[in-house]
């Protein structure tokens, strides 16, 4: 399942900053920026880590395509689908 792997990633990058989070309380809903604090640049390395996780290509995104953990997750999916 695409959100499982996805807060696996998210973990591990809180992790490398020092920073804990409990997956169990990330859903479709939770928002990136705002209630997992990601920054920009912590953006960019989950986008790299999904490109690796999910082989997929993340192109032309513009800084608001991911708001929500379920934004990431349709994206995802979709990718995987049409490759």
């Amino acid at each position: 399942m695409v959100l499982d792997r996805l807060k696996v990633l998210i973990k591990n990058l809180l992790a490398d900053y020092g920073m804990e989070i409990n997956v169990d309380s990330v859903s479709y809903d939770t928002t990136l920026m705002g209630e997992l604090g990601l920054t920009s640049i912590m953006m960019l390395l989950i986008a790299i880590a999904m490109e690796q996780e999910f082989d997929i290509e993340l192109t032309n995104m513009g800084s608001s395509t991911f708001v929500t953990v379920g934004d990431v997750c349709e994206f995802v999916e979709e990718a995987m689908k049409n490759k």
